[in-house]
């Protein structure tokens, strides 16, 4: 399911509300490790639309799917989120 999340409030001042909007995932699964690649559409400070990637790597720990690691990168004019990924595929 899509959903999206809504954040209020920054440490520096500098974000004000953040609203993200899933647009697509794609999971690999091996035994007990996964990795997830997930793309996002940010809306900062209602008036800031940027797009990322976020890449996950997951561990099943007694049962459950732990973040081992992540990270993101943000989409810009040179490079652009594959269509497989923001789920436009």
């Amino acid at each position: 399911d899509i959903e999206v999340v809504t954040v209020e409030g920054s440490y520096d001042g500098t974000l004000a509300t953040l609203e993200e909007t899933p647009l697509g995932c794609v999971v690999r699964v091996f035994g007990s490790v996964a990795t997830a690649l997930i793309a996002c559409e940010m809306l900062e400070n209602r008036s800031t639309v940027t797009r990322d990637v976020c890449a996950a790597v997951l561990v099943r720990d007694a049962g459950a799917w732990r973040i081992a690691a992540m990270a993101w990168d943000i989409e810009n004019g040179d490079r652009e989120i594959p269509a497989d990924i923001s789920g436009a595929a």
